[in-house]
């Protein structure tokens, strides 16, 4: 749904021009995800780009900051967020699969997953929150 509120952004025009440009380049998911070609696929991409990640802002490059660029961080609960990615996690053959939810949990709130501790996720993002460049939304909120 976010991806859909941010290509609200796009006129048509522009839409149909992303679309080609983004199969042209075979786009990307994530930005931590994919091969090293990622980066440079991703500059080619017309201007007003969209770039989905799950990073912390602290492990962003500074100039993203620096820039004009307009970040929207979508936020869940906690409980929310820690049920689907056991899911995700169980799911995924490349992601590393839990026998039981109390190991899982234990590792959750310990932060041994990939992309850390979720708090810190939240905390270092909270740091933001009277930028004007950058919108904090929850799930909730987009129902």
């Amino acid at each position: 749904m976010v991806k859909e509120l941010a290509d609200a952004k796009y006129t048509e025009e522009e839409m149909k021009e992303r679309i080609n440009a983004e199969k042209k380049l075979e786009a990307f998911q994530h930005l931590e995800l994919g091969d090293p070609g990622i980066y440079e696929r991703m500059k080619q991409l017309p201007s007003r780009r969209i770039i989905v990640t799950h990073l912390r802002p602290d492990i962003l490059p500074p100039s993203i900051f620096q820039s004009k660029a307009k970040i929207l961080v979508l936020v869940r609960k906690p409980k929310d967020t820690a049920v689907s990615y056991y899911h995700f996690c169980n799911k995924l053959p490349v992601m590393l699969s839990f026998a039981s939810w109390d190991e899982y949990f234990a590792d959750f709130m310990n932060g041994k997953l990939a992309w850390g501790p979720y708090f810190d996720h939240l905390v270092e993002w909270k740091k933001y929150i009277n930028n004007e460049r950058i919108m904090t939304i929850s799930y909730k909120e987009l129902k």
